[in-house]
């Protein structure tokens, strides 16, 4: 099948849709030819392996006047000891705070004077350090992250510092409802599951030593348990070779990786409140397990995603937003990792109106397990995920970001060059029979607001467990 013929069909097929009423004038009723689509090319993913196990791959973009470097290691939050949480989260800070040769603020000068900008995350599967910098920098930038890994400086003074950063970070976002919701949401749902980890609190920065860090380090930070990702105006056989001469010295080791069981869905509904009394309005994040997916599921649940809460024209969005006025915002997605995944939705509502919106937003998931979505509806929402697969193309950290999102992943060539083709098989049925599967299970939902601005609407819940910002329970509520 021609893919670009397809999808110059499918926007088609949308606008045929948005036909003007009947009893318009007659050359308002003919809808205009669309314009042709441009013609949207993929550059070929080109991977290798390097001699000590560090798989690379180099996505050639001509003239680009920036490269980009992911550096991808497989020790997410769900590698940390269990009597060490965050270590993840540490080991990754600790990329870009100094080396032996060289302090963080000599660091950050040279990732300035190379034109760059360095950023790090730990998620529940890996660390993702991210490195832009100016073509012509390469050389530079390479000796830089070869230092970073070879040379790190570990000691209790950069430990204290790493501490410090960390919770000044947490405490921050202890006032921010829709990240507490969100977070608490993940621990709450993988609760005993190894991903559970990812919601550590506070208190868990203050057992981390040097010690911890450094076998961790010795055990994870290693090449065959690395993968590059390199995007930029160099070819993959120089990039192996200048990759090769920096890191020649990185040596490999075992690394027994630790089966991960897949999570298992919540055993009933939970409504959990998160009391922040400084809070005006109230963000409901509600979500559920996904289980390692088979294939097709992944893009019936892109597709649940944005006609549920991805857009204006959404479900969740013209109900609690346009119709009944709860919502200021509404958004829903499923979040995949690699060995299961969640699906999500949040809105951001005024307070008496907090238990009302949880009943629409169940309604809302309720109908799509119940009912076939209408060929409009999902010719809408392929349109809307189509055609916004090259516009979160279009920026080289975007471009670069995806990429090494997508090997992160552990995903290929299916969210690459046969996206268009995957998104385009999804059906009404295909939608149905993934939605009753899916979110058909119970939910959990946490509530982050004011616990005084919503006490008549959480008094309509059976029961409530209230939580404060740092996750210690307080009480549990029952009518």
């Amino acid at each position: 099948m021609n893919k670009r013929r397809t999808w110059a069909a499918l926007c088609l097929a949308v606008a045929v849709c948005a036909a003007s009423a009947p009893g318009q004038e007659r050359f308002r009723q003919k809808i205009p030819a669309p314009d042709p689509q441009p013609e949207f090319r993929l550059p070929r993913l080109e991977s290798i392996t390097l001699s000590n196990g560090l798989r690379m791959t180099v996505v050639f973009r001509e003239s680009a006047p920036m490269t980009s470097l992911h550096l991808i290691f497989s020790c997410g939050e769900q590698a940390s000891p269990e009597k060490t949480p965050g270590l993840a989260t540490l080991a990754a800070v600790t990329f870009g705070q100094g080396t032996q040769l060289h302090s963080a603020a000599e660091i950050e000068e040279r990732i300035e004077s190379i034109g760059g900008s360095f950023a790090v995350s730990a998620d529940q599967d890996v660390i993702l350090l991210g490195f832009h910098f100016l073509e012509e920098h390469l050389d530079e930038a390479l000796d830089l992250i070869a230092e970073m890994i070879l040379l790190p400086l570990i000691g209790d003074r950069e430990i204290k510092i790493v501490q410090s950063m960390v919770s000044s970070e947490m405490t921050a976002e202890e006032r921010d409802p829709s990240f507490l919701a969100h977070r608490f949401l993940g621990g709450f749902l993988f609760q005993g599951h190894p991903y559970g980890k990812f919601a550590f609190g506070r208190s868990g920065i203050k057992t981390w030593t040097p010690r911890d860090l450094l076998e961790f380090w010795d055990r994870y930070i290693r090449p065959n348990n690395a993968q590059i990702v390199l995007t930029g105006s160099v070819n993959i056989n120089t990039a192996s070779r200048k990759i090769s001469h920096v890191l020649n010295t990185w040596r490999p080791r075992d690394v027994t990786p630790v089966p991960l069981p897949p999570p298992r869905p919540p055993d009933r509904t939970r409504i959990c409140f998160i009391d922040l009394p400084q809070a005006s309005q109230c963000t409901i994040c509600a979500g559920t397990v996904l289980p390692p997916l088979v294939p097709g599921e992944r893009f019936a649940l892109m597709a649940l995603g944005q006609l549920l809460g991805g857009s204006i024209n959404s479900r969740l969005f013209l109900n609690l937003r346009e119709s009944k006025g709860y919502a200021y915002e509404t958004y829903s997605r499923p979040e995949f990792y690699r060995a299961g995944g969640a699906f999500t939705v949040r809105a951001v509502v005024r307070p008496e109106v907090v238990a009302a919106s949880v009943r629409e937003i169940f309604s809302e998931i309720r109908r799509l397990t119940r009912e076939p979505v209408s060929l409009d509806e999902i010719g809408a929402a392929k349109f809307i995920l189509m055609g916004g697969f090259p516009i979160q193309l279009d920026r080289y950290d975007n471009f670069s970001g995806y990429v090494a999102a997508m090997k992160a992943a552990g995903a290929g060539e299916e969210l690459w060059s046969r996206f268009p083709e995957n998104m385009l098989e999804v059906d009404s049925d295909r939608i149905l029979q993934t939605a009753q599967k899916y979110l058909s299970q119970p939910f959990v939902v946490v509530i982050a607001g004011s616990g005084k601005l919503c006490r008549d609407g959480l008094a309509e819940f059976d029961e409530v467990e209230i939580f404060d910002a740092r996750g210690q329970l307080l009480e549990t509520i029952k009518k």
